[in-house]
């Protein structure tokens, strides 16, 4: 009766067909990281319809005819040049292009809609895959780490890992502790302590299933942090901005200039790259075969003969794969966040950026569906400017 209620009301309007779009999207890319995409017919079907779902999106746009003509717009103009470009001459993929129809079609949208329809593409994504895994359509994938031998950390005693689908056992870990950075956006100062516990064991689990030491560090940082910003929200925000800037430089230092370095050969550099399962040595090997240029190399094909390779750092990824210019604007992407979340006096959301920032050391989140939101709230927030008195993410 309920559901036959709801489907009476349901009105196709513009946000509603964007969120419907957006789901499918979502769950596209989800798919495309498990092993459904490595099958022969439903790796094209995946393209296709990503090529659909762009087309979809580009229709909505026209429909709604409001492009923001203003300094961001022009600015998303350029953005969508260079994605053009990047992809005919560059080897480059869909996923600029895919954001830019996202960014455009979510002008004016709810934020607050956007993130809840993320988080359930998200968890059903993974649910599908999963479950397909569970019925034996998919490999569970146990796979050994033999990069290092530290066992019992927190006490897991195997280095086994399992992908349950997915084509590396990084993405649930990963997509686990960002389902917890956007539930706490969303409720903010409603999220419960009870919530934490929940989390933490939840992820504990994850943890000893799929691995992943710095996913489940990142949860526990991220616990701390919440507790913080309940404690004082604005000691929080007087210290994390200039602490997220920082981390953002370290960062980028640490992945793109250590690994060539004379400090990589130093002891104390040897020890950290143990404990990253040689992630240090593994970026030194990638920017020695594959320096930055200014438009990257696209999908990078790694064959047998060189030295292992993988782009599980997003700040590698992001610039060996699109280039210094793609690379830049990302950056600027967040600090424009960082920026935002200061001058919006809104610690929850500074939180979500500064894990983010740690998180990429692992694993390639920068540029990955699993963080849109926040490009679309970097292109929908600044209007608020002209909208005194009302709330961040309400439109």
């Amino acid at each position: 009766m309920r559901i036959s209620k709801q489907l009476r009301t349901l009105q196709f309007n513009y946000e509603s067909l964007f969120q419907i779009g957006y789901f499918l999207l979502i769950f596209n890319q989800i798919l495309d990281q498990s092993q459904f995409n490595e099958m022969e017919y439903l790796s094209l079907l995946l393209k296709l319809s990503r090529w659909v779902l762009i087309i979809y999106f580009a229709l909505l746009i026209i429909w709604k005819g409001k492009y923001p003509y203003n300094k961001r717009g022009l600015f998303w103009l350029c953005f969508l040049i260079i994605a053009i470009i990047e992809m005919l001459f560059f080897n480059g993929k869909l996923l600029l292009i895919i954001l830019f129809v996202l960014v455009i079609a979510s002008y004016k949208t709810n934020v607050n809609y956007l993130i809840n329809i993320h988080i359930k593409a998200l968890i059903f994504g993974m649910i599908i895959v999963g479950f397909s895994s569970w019925l034996g359509i998919l490999d569970i994938l146990g796979v050994y780490k033999q990069f290092d031998n530290i066992s019992g950390f927190l006490f897991k005693q195997s280095n086994i890992r399992y992908a349950f689908g997915f084509i590396n056992s990084n993405i649930i870990p990963i997509t686990f502790l960002y389902l917890y950075l956007y539930t706490v956006l969303i409720k903010k100062d409603n999220y419960k302590w009870y919530m934490d516990v929940f989390a933490v064991i939840v992820n504990y689990l994850v943890y000893l299933l799929c691995g992943s030491r710095v996913c489940i560090l990142l949860l526990l940082f991220a616990v701390i942090l919440r507790i913080l910003i309940q404690i004082d929200k604005k000691r929080f925000l007087s210290f994390s901005a200039p602490m997220a800037v920082a981390l953002l430089v370290s960062c980028i230092m640490f992945s793109l200039i250590l690994p060539s370095s004379p400090l990589y050969a130093t002891s104390f550099i040897a020890i950290i790259d143990k404990f990253l399962t040689a992630r240090i040595t593994i970026m030194r090997n990638v920017l020695a075969k594959f320096p930055i240029t200014l438009f990257g190399y696209g999908e990078v094909s790694i064959d047998n003969s060189v030295e292992y390779l993988v782009m599980d750092n997003g700040y590698i990824a992001l610039f060996v794969m699109r280039g210094l210019i793609i690379g830049m604007i990302f950056m600027t992407f967040i600090l424009i966040m960082i920026n935002i979340s200061k001058k919006k006096k809104d610690p929850y959301l500074m939180m979500f950026i500064i894990i983010m920032i740690l998180a990429n050391i692992v694993d390639n989140s920068i540029l990955h569906y699993i963080t849109f939101p926040i490009y679309i709230m970097s292109f929908n927030i600044m209007k608020i400017r002209k909208n005194r008195g009302r709330s961040l993410y309400e439109r």
